[in-house]
């Protein structure tokens, strides 16, 4: 099995990444070994986990991938030099908000190690952004890990090219070790987040990329066709983002080329994340032998010039007229359209006197509640409702994000993007001090339709400052 080299760090990984995401919560330790035995036997060497993996499982709190992984490399099926174990740290693990702090990161790698059974890990990633920790309090932490042997290598997980770039300056002005690695979501459905500034900045910085979510929740395997076939599938809920006419096409694309090369469409969304510029490797993950095999099939399954020209075409995001103004009386036929399926999404029950209430306060000017909607080609395609708040922090009012919906056809263009940066520069054209939106730490489906700016703020769940 050939290796790529993974950025700067001196690692070389297989090309493709086991996700341990699965081990503690669809996977049971027995079936986890032997996932993990079978992915080694195979000539790959490189699993990603992480601190948090599976907190979400109820009775669970954390840490029980790492636990499972740690189990295994004690059985000694493979000697650990010959892994490359990735973890992260920066999430929730009981302290109420992400935390890349000094003080935290000292105790989680600790709490990781042991898990792990092991006495080093080879690359040691921050989770998620962490706005109330500077750049160089993290990195200092991970430098001293580095000096005491407990980690190798380092890198991030969720940043913007704007984020990246800001750490690495940092790194570079402090003398710190910078980040090397970045994982970020990207497949042939949702490649907007990775491909431009951010693989450009990795490209042109020699940093290695690991990509996670390769077959978009399972999507990308071609088995849910239908919204019915996602039902009870653990991450079935993520399904309805993709089954719109770009989702087809990315499935009708795959059909094609997994009937020419005779692999199965996993093997090829697979096989075209690891092709793709900037990328050292795409992280997939497996529950059955079955579904293992075409990981390893996508590590070894080159696409023709023609295969990959499909797909890009495929899940290629078309060109658009996008605008954002704000909400106007013409558009009470499109909004309620919108609205309706803004309840259905979020399963909220609202009678038709409160939806009337509402649009009458969207359209009184001396009203503090407001609409933005975002037009793509003529037609209104989502909508952002705020309103502005005296705040109780600072002199200057806030701007709380109350409703933030796009429709499921134009989901994945930059729509929800749009409204977010349009919503942040009316902040300060008003002079409002932040962007508050108002949420659940662990609203899966509302941080779907947010933005790379989304971040943790003690009670107040999202915050831009201004």
């Amino acid at each position: 099995m050939d290796k790529r080299a993974l950025g700067r760090t001196g690692l070389s990984i297989s090309p493709v990444v086991f996700g341990g995401n699965v081990f503690g919560w669809t996977a049971d330790e027995k079936t986890s070994f032997s996932l993990l035995d079978a992915f080694i036997d195979a000539g790959y060497n490189a699993i990603d986990t992480a601190d948090v993996y599976s907190s979400w499982v109820p009775g669970n709190k954390g840490g029980e991938s790492e636990t499972v992984i740690g189990n295994w490399l004690a059985r000694g099926h493979v000697s650990r030099d010959q892994v490359v174990i990735v973890t992260k740290v920066g999430s929730d693990m009981g302290q109420g908000h992400k935390d890349l702090s000094a003080k935290w990161i000292v105790e989680a790698v600790e709490n990781s190690l042991s898990r792990l059974k092991t006495d080093y890990i080879d690359l040691y990633l921050s989770h998620w952004p962490d706005p109330e920790t500077p750049y160089a309090e993290t990195l200092a932490a991970f430098s001293k890990l580095k000096d005491q042997g407990k980690i190798r290598a380092i890198g991030c997980s969720n940043l913007d090219a704007g984020q990246l770039s800001d750490a690495l300056a940092v790194a570079k002005t402090s003398g710190l070790p910078r980040y090397d690695v970045i994982q970020p979501e990207y497949n042939l459905y949702s490649r907007e987040s990775f491909e431009g500034p951010l693989a450009e900045l990795c490209i042109a910085e020699d940093i290695g990329v690991i990509s996670y979510y390769a077959l978009a929740a399972g999507f990308l395997t071609g088995k849910y066709r239908d919204i019915k076939d996602a039902e009870g599938a653990a991450r079935g809920y993520r399904v309805g983002d993709y089954l719109n006419d770009k989702g087809r096409k990315i499935l009708a694309a795959l059909d094609t080329v997994a009937a020419d090369t005779g692999t199965t469409p996993a093997t090829v969304a697979i096989a075209w994340v690891a092709a793709r510029p900037g990328i050292t490797a795409p992280i997939a993950s497996a529950t059955s032998l079955g579904q293992l095999d075409s990981i390893i099939k996508a590590g070894q399954l080159q696409l023709s010039a023609e295969a990959m020209a499909l797909l890009n075409a495929a899940g290629a995001c078309p060109a658009m007229a996008l605008e954002i103004r704000p909400v106007r009386p013409e558009d009470e036929a499109a909004w309620r359209r919108l609205w309706a399926d803004y309840l259905v999404f979020y399963r909220v029950e609202l009678d038709g006197a409160v939806t009337d209430h509402t649009w009458a306060r969207l359209l009184d000017t001396d009203s503090r509640l407001a609409m933005r909607v975002a037009v793509v080609d003529g037609v209104v395609a989502g909508f952002a409702i705020h309103h502005f708040h005296e705040s109780t922090w600072s002199i200057a009012p806030d701007c709380y994000l109350e409703d933030l919906f796009v429709d499921p056809e134009f989901r994945g263009r930059g729509t929800g993007q749009a409204l977010i940066d349009d919503l942040i520069a009316l902040a300060k054209q008003n002079g409002w001090s932040r962007v508050y939106w108002h949420t659940a730490r662990d609203n899966s489906t509302a941080r779907k339709l947010y933005d790379r700016y989304a971040e943790e703020d003690g009670h107040v769940r999202y915050r831009v400052d201004i």
